[in-house]
């Protein structure tokens, strides 16, 4: 069973006919975090064929959530952060690896805040389960740089990746 929260937030301007110093409140109904069910997309070798599938979801609308096996390479030292990422799990990018541009900016909290609890503390990589939309979050803004990895804009950290598990790149099936 789903219960919707309710937000309340303060409204700076007073209404006309109020004292500035009585504030009214809108009560704002707040929006349940869906929950995805994923099929299986493509495999990810060849990258080539990899990115040009991407690229169609990407081009979307609206584009679907997608969720990648990604690994993240670890900043040393005490700004714990991330210097690059790459579609797979091996520890090393391979020859040809998609390395990609993880944007975190549309979460409350950030990818490396994420991170802290799930990669061991000494580690150089990560392997993750990362959702999210192929693109920047405003491309009319953020136009794509020509040589630039491209943009995954992250929306959730599902999980480590596991022995076992399907490495693959998944997609987000109609309906939630």
């Amino acid at each position: 069973m789903l219960f919707q929260a309710l937000a309340v937030t303060a409204v700076v301007a007073a209404h006309p006919h109020e004292p500035p110093i009585v504030q009214r409140a809108e009560v704002r109904t707040m929006q349940p975090t869906p929950v995805y069910s994923y099929a299986p997309g493509p495999e990810l070798t060849p990258t080539d064929a990899l990115r040009g599938w991407l690229d169609e979801q990407g081009a979307k609308d609206p584009a679907p959530m997608l969720r990648l096996p990604v690994v993240v390479e670890l900043a040393q030292g005490a700004a714990l952060g991330v210097t690059r990422a790459w579609i797979g799990v091996l520890p090393e990018p391979p020859e040809g690896a998609l390395l990609i541009k993880v944007d975190d900016t549309t979460m409350g909290v950030g990818l490396a805040d994420r991170l802290d609890g799930l990669c061991a503390p000494e580690a150089k990589t990560c392997a993750l389960w990362l959702d999210g939309m192929w693109g920047s979050p405003l491309p009319l803004l953020l136009p794509a740089v020509p040589g630039a990895p491209p943009v995954f804009t992250l929306r959730n950290v599902h999980q480590l990746i596991a022995p076992g598990d399907e490495v693959r790149v998944f997609v987000a099936e109609d309906g939630t």
